[in-house]
């Protein structure tokens, strides 16, 4: 898998929702059929606002939003980009 998400892009993601910014995260972990490889970057995107300012951050760069996981398939390479998981107020 090829980088494409920059140490930057991390800080920057990491600014608007401190604490809740991972790297390597196994799909396996994401999706209810509990496999695939690492997505680069995921986010855990607790609120609305916070989407709303995240979103200006990854319009360059892959990026897949996240529900509950169900249906989920993630290639065993991973996902180059950022995995957008919502929790909190969309739980």
């Amino acid at each position: 898998m090829t980088p494409t998400t920059g140490s930057a892009l991390v800080d920057a993601l990491e600014a608007v929702v401190p604490g809740a910014v991972a790297r390597a995260v196994p799909a396996s972990e994401l999706s209810t059929y509990r496999l695939g490889g690492p997505f680069e970057v995921v986010v855990r995107v607790p609120d609305a606002a916070s989407l709303a300012r995240l979103v200006p951050l990854v319009a360059d760069v892959p990026c897949l939003v996240i529900g509950r996981g169900s249906n989920l398939l993630v290639a065993d390479t991973g996902y180059p980009g950022v995995g957008l998981v919502l929790a909190g107020e969309f739980d």
